[in-house]
């Protein structure tokens, strides 16, 4: 999936992929994590986000799981954290200085 051109999320072998890049041939991105379900797709998936300045909020619930996944991808360092505590609450700092 792109996200707005700035990242692009992947499901496969059962593992869930951040990228930067739209395809690389390693099939490797800037963050990995392993999924329960090993078959599934990205099109199993529900994925929702929200560009914060120089941010984009990931919220992605893989197939057959109970529990999102919530992710923050800083566009300038070009990192992925995995921050599940964006579930319980989020609030944008004033003048883009965070979350």
């Amino acid at each position: 999936i792109n996200v707005n051109d700035k990242v692009f999320i992947e499901v496969s072998s059962g593992k869930l992929t951040v990228k930067i890049e739209n395809n690389t041939q390693s099939g490797e991105g800037i963050y990995q994590e392993a999924v329960d379900d090993a078959s599934q797709s990205l099109a199993d998936c529900d994925l929702r986000f929200a560009e914060v300045g120089e941010m984009v909020l990931l919220k992605l619930l893989p197939y057959r799981e109970k529990q999102w996944r919530y992710f923050i991808y800083n566009c300038r360092t070009q990192q992925v954290l995995r921050q599940d505590a964006l579930g319980g609450a989020c609030v944008q700092l004033p003048e883009n200085q965070g979350i």
